[in-house]
Order: C-alpha cells, then sequence, then structure tokens
C-alpha cells in the first residue's frame, strides 16, 4: 500500500510538471503572436518599402522560424501525437532558423557600431557561426515518449551537448552585447571629458554606463543576455526536476527573436514612426539651430525691436554677428519719464 501511495504521489507530481511546461509554452507562443500582431503595419511596411538585404532575410528566418517553434511545442505540449519523436524533430528543426536569423542580427548590428572593424568583425562572427553550429545539433539530441491517458508527449532524454549549445549562445549574445556597451561608453566618456574640462567637472563612470545601457537598443540585448543565462543555468542544477530543466527554453527563444528583430526593425523604420520630433540642422533652408537661440536681457545696443501699437502689433528681427536672436520692447513715454 505504501508503495502505491507513492506511485500515485509521484503520478501527480509529474502530471504537475507537465501542466507547468503546458502553461509556459502557450504563454511564450502567445506572447511571440501578440508581438507580431502589434508589429504588423511595420513589418509591412519593412518588407513591401525598403529594399530587400541580407539583413531583412536573416529578421524574416529569425522570425518565421521561431514563430513555428514556439507554436509548434506549445502544440506538442498538449496534443496526442502518435509518434511523439517525430513530431519532436519536426519542431526542433526551425530553432537552428531562427537562431541563425537572431544570430546574424546580432553580428551585424556590432559590425554597423564598430564601422566594420576587422578584429571585431572576426570575432563576433566566429561567436555567430558557433551558435548556428550548436543550434544544429539540438534536433538529434532530444528523443520524447508518450505517457498519461489521454496520452501527452514529453521529452524523456536530452544529450549532454544540449547545455553546451545553450552556453555558446549566451556567449555570442553577451559578447556582441558587451562590445557594442564598450563602444557606447568610450564614445560617451570621451565627450564627457570634453565638455568636463570646459566646465570643471570630470564625468562620473557609473552615469555613462546606465546612459550607455538605456541607449541604442542596449536594453533590448540585455534582457536576451539575462535570459539566456537564465535558461543556461536552469539546465545545469541538478536539484531540479527534469522537465522543469528545459523550461525556458522557450521564453528565451521568444525573447531573442523579438527583441533582435525590433531594434532592427527601430533602426530602418524609426525615421518614419516621429518625424514632428526632429531637431532643424545647419543643412535645413530658412531655419534657425537651437544652438544659436539665446535668450539675453535687454541692453542698449540690441538690433532688432518690438512695436506694439494698440492690437497690431510688429516685429523686426535682425540676426547679430554672433548668430543669437535680439529682441527689444519699445519704452512707453511714462517709462522715460
Amino acid at each position: 500500500m505504501p508503495q502505491s501511495s507513492g506511485g500515485s504521489a509521484d503520478v501527480a507530481g509529474l502530471q504537475r510538471q507537465i501542466e507547468i511546461s503546458q502553461y509556459v509554452c502557450a504563454g511564450s507562443a502567445a506572447v511571440f503572436v501578440w508581438d507580431i500582431m502589434n508589429n504588423i503595419r511595420s513589418e509591412y511596411s519593412l518588407f513591401f518599402k525598403h529594399k530587400s538585404s541580407a539583413t531583412a532575410v536573416a529578421y524574416v528566418m529569425s522570425r518565421l522560424g521561431a514563430l513555428v517553434f514556439v507554436l509548434g511545442f506549445a502544440i506538442f505540449a498538449s496534443y496526442p501525437f502518435e509518434d511523439c519523436n517525430k513530431a519532436l524533430v519536426a519542431f526542433n528543426c526551425f530553432l537552428p532558423i531562427a537562431v541563425c536569423g537572431s544570430a546574424f542580427l546580432f553580428f551585424h548590428r556590432g559590425y554597423a557600431v564598430y564601422g566594420g572593424d576587422r578584429l571585431v568583425t572576426i570575432i563576433l562572427g566566429c561567436l555567430s557561426l558557433a551558435a548556428v553550429g550548436a543550434s544544429i545539433v539540438i534536433p538529434t539530441g532530444e528523443s520524447a515518449l508518450a505517457i498519461g491517458d489521454p496520452a501527452v508527449c514529453i521529452i524523456a532524454r536530452a544529450g549532454s551537448y544540449i547545455g553546451s549549445s545553450a552556453i555558446i549562445l549566451t556567449v555570442q549574445d553577451t559578447a556582441t552585447f558587451l562590445a557594442i556597451a564598450y563602444h557606447i561608453m568610450s564614445n560617451l566618456s570621451h565627450s564627457e571629458q570634453q565638455e568636463g574640462g570646459k566646465q570643471g567637472k570630470a564625468p562620473v563612470m557609473s552615469t555613462i554606463f546606465l546612459r550607455a545601457i538605456l541607449m541604442d537598443g542596449q536594453m533590448y540585448y540585455l534582457i536576451v543576455v539575462l535570459a539566456n543565462i537564465s535558461a543556461a543555468m536552469l539546465l545545469y542544477i541538478p536539484s531540479v526536476s527534469p522537465p522543469y530543466r528545459g523550461l525556458l527554453i522557450l521564453p528565451n527563444v521568444t525573447l531573442t527573436s523579438v527583441m533582435a528583430c525590433r531594434v532592427y526593425r527601430n533602426k530602418v523604420l524609426g525615421w518614419r514612426r516621429a518625424p514632428e520630433l526632429s531637431l532643424p540642422t545647419l543643412n535645413d533652408v530658412n531655419t534657425i539651430p537651437l544652438s544659436v537661440v539665446q535668450f539675453q536681457q535687454q541692453h542698449t545696443d540690441m538690433t532688432g525691436s518690438l512695436h506694439m501699437d494698440g492690437n497690431e502689433s510688429d516685429l523686426t528681427r535682425h540676426g547679430a554677428p554672433d548668430g543669437s536672436l535680439h529682441t527689444k520692447h519699445k519704452a512707453s513715454d511714462a517709462d522715460h519719464s
């Protein structure tokens, strides 16, 4: 009797773990589908109003590969397939496609930030190829079986090199993130040192670091890096039960594709979204740069005058030699008296 009670408890615990895995799969699929629907207008503009390029192809690979992979495993975790192994291999084949697209988007971003620097290109390129190669072995490294009534497919075996694939993906994304953050920090530090020399105060490195993280899409890359580290760590914690060790793989694939594609989409379409926020430049005709607009107190040598007569006003503006704008209010007779 105790053995029967223990066996039923194990079955109940396994069913609970399967239910949690199903919720995670369904949630990841819902987030990915929502992101596609939320950005469908932007993606239409990206595909039909811009020239095709290698990065555009990588964008499609990351988007479609991750979509089929995430939706496939949401179905795999709940639908009773007759042959679980074939279904597992079929859905896993789309993971290398998603990883290849996302890795190239990461590589292209680092390549663009460093202006095609040879050393950076070689390092990031090798890491991207390693990430793609590591993902190719995943479809053949897992096996599945059906349990329960009604039958549900679960992953019964995962090769030891599956964890190394997750580590390589983490290293590639982390290296790209750190390389871009270092480049941004170097530029910010150089500019603030010049300004600090004029104003007599040195830049604070913590402020520069936070600014580097918050600008140029780095926050999206930071989210991907944290998700990769969490998924890789969960695979190697011995106290975690086997159904839970791969629990973060689907959310990780979802976040990686969503964030990498969002950075690329914002770079290509960002100028179309808020043209009213653009400031005038020196190349614009009949515009005045904001940097030369100065508000000064009234002086006797002002070159402009403002005449007020009843409800009518006449503003005559003259540019000073230094490019500043000056206004002068005509005093009334009472003021002169």
